[in-house]
């Protein structure tokens, strides 16, 4: 990529990352019951990929009795589980990765911006 490209794409990149966090992570850490979620979800199947690897594939029921497939790798699993289990889905935020993150895109705007 030339280098005005690379400074313009770059550019797109921390714009995106400012309007996704305009209100600060202090706004996260007002209400730690917003901070995750736990999501029960049913292991349906693990599939055996082509190049080795496996995925695991979940059921997840929302709020209408639908259920939804939620994919990820398999080596992701607690060692011992199996199709047929339930399982606990734990989404947290990591809020000092993201500040670090929101700190990095800082500091390459204002590199780009010099």
């Amino acid at each position: 990529m030339v280098g005005a490209e690379k400074q313009g794409r770059q550019k797109i990149i921390v714009d995106r990352t400012f309007q996704r966090h305009k209100g600060g992570l202090d706004r996260y850490m007002d209400d730690a019951e917003k901070n995750s979620k736990e999501i029960t979800a049913y292991l349906d199947r693990i599939e055996e990929l082509e190049d080795g690897s496996a995925t695991a594939v979940f059921l997840i029921e929302d709020d209408e009795d639908e259920f939804r497939e939620f994919v990820l790798p398999a080596d992701f699993l607690p060692e011992d589980v199996g199709e047929g289990e339930y399982l606990t889905l734990t989404i947290s935020r990591e809020q000092e990765k993201t500040q670090a993150a929101l700190d990095e895109a800082q500091r390459l705007l204002k590199n780009l911006e010099e």
